[in-house]
């Protein structure tokens, strides 16, 4: 049988990539997700131009959505910025069901976009030299 290199994740999925991912859950905390990628090497910002004002499918269509990208098995773990801890968590939460480290910081919580910043780049630098630590190993097609 025909193998590759991959990283195995929690899962049972297989990733080729081992990204950490700064995913911002809402318009107003993108720049501080490109803030702290552009600080920690490794880090990758995904942000959404979405997030305020949803409801019901709309909004349920967007959570989906990040969730799939948090819970990707190219993604190592993630750090969820949301504009308060509860919109964070919500979507944590979800990424947290793949079985991969999730951290999430509020900006309201954190009191000003330096300081989740400041925090941001701490977490995601400890995430980087954990998912440094993970090796590829021989996985079936």
């Amino acid at each position: 049988m025909t193998q590759f290199m991959g990283y195995r994740r929690p899962d049972g999925r297989i990733g080729v990539r081992n990204s950490v991912v700064v995913l911002s859950a809402m318009d107003n905390t993108n720049p501080c997700a490109y803030r702290i990628a552009n600080i920690v090497d490794r880090a990758t910002p995904v942000a959404t131009p979405f997030g305020r004002t949803q409801i019901g499918h709309d909004f349920e269509m967007t959570l989906r959505t990040l969730t799939g990208i948090g819970s990707h098995p190219n993604v190592a773990s993630v750090l969820v910025l949301g504009l308060s801890m509860a919109t964070a968590n919500t979507l944590a939460d979800r990424i947290r069901a793949s079985g991969k480290p999730v951290e999430a910081l509020g900006l309201q919580e954190a009191g000003s976009t330096m300081a989740l910043t400041t925090e941001g780049v701490r977490i995601a630098a400890d995430l980087v030299v954990a998912a440094s630590e993970h090796k590829r190993e021989p996985c079936d097609f």
